[in-house]
């Protein structure tokens, strides 16, 4: 998926310098739409465990975006995350949401927020942004949820 993304970004970029060589006031990343699909579940639930080392490794002097891919794995990225089936708002530098001093209570939430993401992307099949708690479900009803999912297909 990371090759797509990267295709996808590249002809973007194609585009808008053709537009710009032309002197066409139209900026294709605007108007280009790509959808992507994925067919299938992926075999991975990811842990409280994955989600603290990636926000831990994280460096707050960047603005990150906290996502979690197709495979059903978190990283921060800084850019494209529209792309990704679950997405979070983005951290803005120096606040702390990334990086060793982040509190317990952030990642307890920010796992919450995660499950409740991703249980929704794969009932939905739909990209979601996550900024609050879509349910009420306790994080191991999720987890019970999103593993049936995962084996129905």
């Amino acid at each position: 998926m990371n090759r797509i993304r990267t295709a996808i970004n590249e002809a973007m970029d194609r585009a808008e310098e053709y537009c710009n060589s032309k002197k066409i006031e139209v900026y294709p990343r605007y108007f280009l739409n790509v959808e992507l699909e994925k067919i299938g579940n992926p075999p991975h639930v990811f842990t409280f465990k994955e989600l603290e080392n990636v926000l831990k490794k994280g460096d707050d002097k960047k603005r990150n975006t906290l996502v979690v891919d197709e495979n059903g794995n978190f990283a921060l990225v800084q850019n494209d995350a529209m792309s990704y089936p679950v997405r979070f708002e983005m951290f803005c530098s120096g606040n702390g949401y990334v990086g060793e001093s982040i509190p317990q209570e952030e990642i307890e939430e920010y796992y919450g927020m995660a499950l409740s993401g991703w249980l929704y992307y794969l009932k939905e099949r739909e990209p979601v942004f996550v900024d609050y708690r879509m349910d009420s479900l306790t994080n191991e009803e999720k987890i019970k949820r999103i593993k049936k999912i995962i084996k129905s297909i």
